[in-house]
């Protein structure tokens, strides 16, 4: 028998993980898929994984070489044994089973011959999975009208009650399954808001002292990144290098939980898909030790991030809904991806948004420590309006008018600006920040992406305002 080429991948995940009030639903959600894909790898041996490589950082697409068996009887014993193990994890916390659970994922798997050509196969075999995922047909939930719906979810009809939220059986599992996928509880939102405060606490429950005390910060940081471009990356290179390359991502996806976990919680980590909680009294150190981290693993890769502050009483599901929203915009944002995506919401609203580079959250930083540019971006709109086109001549005078306003600011806030060469320079660095907000439309037609650069200063003056 010949040698294939073989993925699997499964869906829903998005909707089935952020369909989430507690961080411990989100939590659970993320370990109920990575326990079904996991159970996938263990069927096969190391010789026969090549993505992923790392059987502790699972990821919800796997690609195998098979050899010696039939492509065909896997993929369908696949398909079989995740819908069978999901009703079983249903079933051993909820006690219960409902035909709606039948095939509540959609596995789609595919095969290919390998060909003496390997990347010629492996882009066939993605090129045919694309496909499979675009005509599969899809099969309606039975679920019985007239029926109350979920007051999490919202899609399915209750079933059972659980802390007096009547669920169904799937978010009832979230709720009822939490031991059976760590040790210890998953922290609350309160608890990672306070993680940096826990001798303020004196054994009183998080959410009951931050209620007590308005004046205490009450913000977290979601963040969430994702390897650009993996995919491409992956087919332009051989078998041995798609397996170190795994090895790699695997390697970092630990290196990343230790490093959250320090100040924070790991809700998932992937290899090339992470999210986590972090709070914000070590957000910048965190962000360093990432990327740095990454870097030094010299993968030829970039990721893109965002980090979305938020209040712990935002509801959760809009809080992951802005989350990847923001990281599909900053994917978008440059030609290259490798963008930051930072978001600051109150309990309901977001305040401010910009998306940078990652040496530019450095400059959020340094400013906030040094308490300059305050109300600045209220005051550049009143002068500037920059939402029309200009030529290339227009755009830099534009830009220079701009950067000599903000120096103005500057002194009149600090009479000391022409003395104090930190200063000095970190208004330098932000000039060069308004430089990189240009847009070019056509030949000669350009325009200063101002929204963006105000979404930076109004973050830098939230960021002083949540934290620490």
């Amino acid at each position: 028998m010949k040698p294939y080429l073989f993925t699997l991948t499964i869906s829903p995940v998005q909707s089935f993980i952020s369909q989430a009030r507690k961080s411990q639903d989100l939590f659970v959600g993320s370990q109920i898929l990575s326990q079904l894909m996991g159970k996938v790898l263990e069927t096969f041996t190391e010789e026969e994984r090549i993505f992923p490589q790392n059987t502790n950082a699972i990821s919800n697409k796997i690609v195998l070489k098979l050899v010696g068996k039939d492509p065909k009887t896997i993929g369908e014993n696949l398909e079989r044994q995740i819908n069978k193990d999901f009703i079983n994890a249903v079933f051993k916390a909820t006690c219960q089973y409902h035909s709606s659970l039948n095939n509540f994922f959609q596995v789609y798997w595919v095969a290919v011959e390998l060909g003496d050509k390997y990347q010629e196969s492996y882009k066939n075999l993605e090129r045919n999975l694309r496909t499979v995922k675009n005509l599969r047909t899809f099969s309606q939930e039975s679920q019985t009208a007239g029926h109350q719906k979920c007051s999490l979810c919202g899609e399915r009809n209750f079933a059972k009650e659980y802390d007096k939220e009547k669920l169904c059986l799937v978010c009832a599992t979230k709720r009822c399954d939490l031991q059976n996928h760590s040790n210890d509880s998953f922290p609350s939102l309160a608890d990672i808001v306070t993680l940096d405060r826990k001798e303020k606490l004196k054994g009183q429950d998080a959410e009951a002292f931050l209620d007590a005390n308005p004046s205490e910060k009450k913000h977290y940081a979601l963040l969430h990144f994702d390897v650009d471009s993996l995919g491409k990356t992956l087919s332009g290179l051989p078998e041995k290098g798609q397996i170190e390359l795994s090895e790699k991502l695997g390697e970092f996806s630990i290196k990343a939980k230790k490093i959250v976990d320090k100040s924070g919680k790991t809700v998932y980590a992937g290899g090339d898909d992470f999210l986590g909680f972090v709070n914000l009294a070590s957000l910048f150190e965190v962000i360093d030790e990432l990327y740095c981290d990454f870097e030094s693993m010299k993968m030829d890769l970039t990721f893109t991030a965002s980090i979305l502050i938020a209040h712990y009483k935002a509801p959760l599901h809009k809080v992951l809904d802005y989350s990847r929203e923001l990281l599909e915009e900053s994917k978008n944002h440059f030609d290259d991806k490798n963008g930051v995506g930072i978001m600051v919401m109150s309990s309901n609203a977001i305040i401010s948004k910009t998306i940078c580079r990652y040496e530019d959250i450095g400059l959020l930083q340094k400013m906030k420590e040094k308490e300059i540019a305050k109300h600045i971006h209220f005051k550049l709109p009143m002068i500037f309006n920059t939402l029309s086109e200009m030529s290339y001549d227009e755009m830099l005078m534009e830009k220079a008018m701009i950067a000599v306003e903000i120096k103005r600011l500057l002194k009149r806030e600090n009479p000391n600006f022409e003395k104090d060469d930190e200063l000095k320079e970190l208004h330098k660095k932000l000039t060069i920040f308004l430089n990189k907000q240009t847009k070019e439309l056509s030949a000669n037609r350009y325009k200063l992406d101002f929204e963006n650069f105000i979404g930076f200063l109004k973050t830098l003056e939230q960021f002083r305002g949540v934290m620490q």
